[in-house]
């Protein structure tokens, strides 16, 4: 697994510094299909912005580290139990509108002609696929982080919103936290990353 630590380096001021205890593993999608979301966290609050995440997976699977995971950045509202998360951005621009030329678009208005996943949830009804490169690696990065971090590599086997998830020990999505999050979507194959995650952990 290579992880590239120097292209999409952030600086300090995009994250808290306090280094705590982790207990969960936390995959977002970043809205986009290419690494965009970094230039935001870059440019907005004329660079102070902290609502960002310490590694990125791109659709071909390359992983970046944004700055070390001991540090976190600002996610839920709830500073103590950001602390205890390391959280991994998928790019992804997430649900897809489709016009009527049977096009599909992105919420930011961009015309999108890659894998498309169908299922009516959370509103919506079309999904922008993730690649089985992005799932190779995000598995074998839990893996690593689980080892390093003794997080438990146990993996929420579904997207939807859990009671006193800020409470459990392993890998969750942002849609377990809050019913209105629609990441990681339905094209995300839960089980098929929970077998993952429980096969690279049982090898170690």
């Amino acid at each position: 697994m290579k992880i590239n630590n120097t292209k999409y380096k952030l600086n300090k001021d995009n994250y808290f510094e306090e280094m705590t205890k982790k207990t969960q593993i936390l995959f977002k999608n970043s809205g986009f299909e290419d690494m965009r979301h970094y230039l935001g966290w870059q440019n907005r609050r004329s660079g102070t912005y902290k609502k960002t995440t310490p590694y990125s997976i791109n659709e071909k699977g390359n992983i970046f580290e944004h700055y070390e995971p001991k540090h976190f950045g600002y996610l839920s509202g709830n500073l103590d139990l950001d602390s205890r998360l390391i959280v991994i951005t998928m790019s992804n621009p997430g649900w897809l509108e489709k016009n009527n030329e049977d096009m599909f678009i992105t919420w930011y208005g961009d015309i999108y002609n890659k894998g498309v996943f169908e299922k009516r949830w959370r509103n919506h009804v079309y999904w922008a696929d993730y690649t089985n490169k992005q799932m190779e690696s995000a598995a074998e990065l839990v893996g690593m982080l689980s080892k390093k971090f003794e997080i438990t590599p146990n993996c929420i086997g579904h997207n939807t919103k859990v009671d006193g998830i800020e409470y459990f020990d392993g890998i969750a999505y942002r849609s377990n936290y809050f019913s209105e999050r629609t990441d990681l979507s339905p094209a995300w194959d839960n089980e098929k990353f929970k077998n993952k995650i429980d096969f690279i952990t049982e090898e170690k």
